[in-house]
């Protein structure tokens, strides 16, 4: 099977979770693709040896990463992080439409990421499972984001949850919380956070 991850972060960014991701797909005889932006989290800056490019191709360790350029901000302005997220969604709309896959993984994302994959489903019937790690809007509520703008998140998530092929929770109350809004039972799986068994050491007591 062809899988393509659609995710805002990847190496050499904090977010080693995803490349784990990539490589069990891909020890499992997938064909992985990855596409995400130039990296420039947590500090909102593009890191040290990428250029200003509209896209990057690379292959690392069998997995093709496709990057895109985006107006890089971590910034707690709200206007400075939809830009972020908005280039985020226009800048993948060519690579989404135009790679070769059977199925998305939206791997984390703010709803704005539902953008290329709406414009590739009206040419051709796409497959999606939405990887939730951070449930919104409530993750914005909490900042204050005006009730007006929270209700066409709902609606925006609505349809999301709506076309996905399956919804992924790191938890149990991700879940309810979905379950509440009234997305089917059998169609959300819970996989809680995992790490690498590989960088821990147990040590000997010197007593």
């Amino acid at each position: 099977m062809r899988i393509t991850i659609l995710t805002l972060t990847y190496p050499p960014e904090p977010a080693e979770q995803i490349h784990e991701l990539a490589k069990y797909f891909l020890s499992q005889n997938h064909d992985v693709t990855i596409i995400t932006c130039l990296p420039s989290y947590p500090k909102g800056k593009i890191y040290k040896g990428f250029r200003y490019k509209f896209f990057k191709i690379n292959y690392v360790e069998g997995i093709k990463i496709i990057r895109v350029l985006v107006f890089p901000s971590q910034s707690p302005n709200i206007f400075h992080r939809l830009l972020y997220y908005s280039t985020f969604a226009v800048s993948t709309i060519i690579p989404v439409i135009c790679t070769k896959t059977d199925i998305f993984v939206l791997y984390h994302p703010p709803p704005s990421v539902i953008v290329p994959i709406f414009i590739r489903n009206l040419f051709k019937k796409t497959k999606f499972v939405y990887w939730i790690n951070d449930m919104w809007p409530e993750t914005l509520e909490v900042v204050g984001l005006k009730k007006s703008f929270v209700n066409i998140l709902n609606k925006i998530h609505s349809y999301i949850y709506s076309k996905a092929k399956r919804i992924i929770v790191l938890s149990d109350g991700f879940k309810e919380n979905l379950i509440k809004k009234g997305v089917l039972k059998n169609k959300i799986k819970v996989i809680h956070n995992w790490v690498n068994a590989n960088e821990f050491r147990t040590t000997k007591s010197s007593n």
